[in-house]
């Protein structure tokens, strides 16, 4: 239909430049910005536990070696994880449908694909199809940090939300506006519970995510430690994953899992305060220790 438009085609091209150049000063920069102090943390725990580390792709892709064993991270992912399970837990409705299967409960994610030429015709009607007003439309893919995330009240913020998300996504996760009174986030290796905190949202922000504004509190109450950490390890088992930072809510219907992360990112986290960089560093220096002896040759 663009090639019949060229106005059309024009103004939306422009638009998609404009938000992809938007996109890129204002996020890369935050996550530039904490990469580096991951970076920072990293070599700190190569340094002090005598391990050789070699960077690849601008400090994206590290590799750790202890005498002759060696093992790669990208990202914030250690190679715990299966592929398969790391594939599962990045997609949102993957990880809804396994949970509910299981009998854990977890946030409604319901999947909507789009056209290999993003077309949009009939995407605002299976959205709107796939959950009653007001949902929340987000990529089904990703671990996005609250970006590209959109609360929609009206068939118009639907359709203005698909419209973005089309022209930089192949598929969509639609479910319900939850009331979300607390979220939670659990760190979580091989069934041990590392770390419980909260992610107390900024009052002009919906969304509970630090990269927004977000600030980390660690949980001290031992029964929300319990309850939480026990469904995030329910979760990432029943995902077969080893690895994860998983996300709990606190909604109306009792505690529910909302995603899995398998990247472990807690760089945010760490720049809250010395106790919490020391407990970041811990955590790491037993993923990093339990990456190097799972190596099978």
């Amino acid at each position: 239909r663009y090639f019949l438009n060229p106005v059309k085609l024009s103004v939306s091209f422009m638009k998609h430049l404009c938000y992809d150049k938007w996109m890129k000063q204002s996020y890369d920069s935050r996550e530039w910005y904490a990469r580096k102090q991951f970076v920072t943390l990293f070599e700190e725990i190569c340094t002090t536990e005598g391990l050789s580390l070699t960077w690849f792709c601008d400090q994206w892709i590290a590799r750790v070696q202890k005498n002759d064993t060696a093992i790669f991270i990208n990202g914030y992912s250690f190679p715990l994880n299966t592929a398969p399970a790391s594939d599962g837990m990045r997609d949102k409705v993957a990880t809804y449908e396994i949970l509910t299967t299981a009998g854990i409960p977890a946030i409604a994610h319901h999947l909507v694909r789009l056209s290999k030429l993003r077309e949009t015709t009939g995407v605002v009607e299976q959205v709107l199809a796939a959950s009653p007003l007001p949902l929340v439309v987000k990529p089904t893919s990703g671990e996005n940090g609250g970006f590209d995330v959109y609360k929609c009240a009206t068939e118009q913020e639907v359709t203005e939300a698909v419209e973005q998300l089309a022209s930089r996504h192949r598929s969509l996760a639609v479910g319900p506006l939850v009331n979300i009174a607390h979220e939670y986030r659990v760190i979580v290796l091989d069934n041990t519970p590392l770390l419980v905190f909260e992610k107390i949202r900024n009052g002009r922000e919906w969304r509970h995510n630090l990269k927004l504004g977000a600030t980390p509190k660690v949980v001290t109450d031992q029964t929300i430690k319990t309850e939480v950490s026990a469904l995030a390890v329910r979760a990432l088992k029943a995902m077969q994953g080893r690895v994860a930072a998983v996300d709990v809510a606190k909604t109306p219907d009792d505690y529910k899992v909302m995603e899995i992360n398998s990247g472990a990112t807690l760089d945010r986290f760490s720049m809250h305060s010395p106790e919490y960089r020391a407990i970041t560093v811990d955590i790491y220096t037993q993923i990093v220790e339990k990456s190097l002896t799972s190596v099978t040759m």
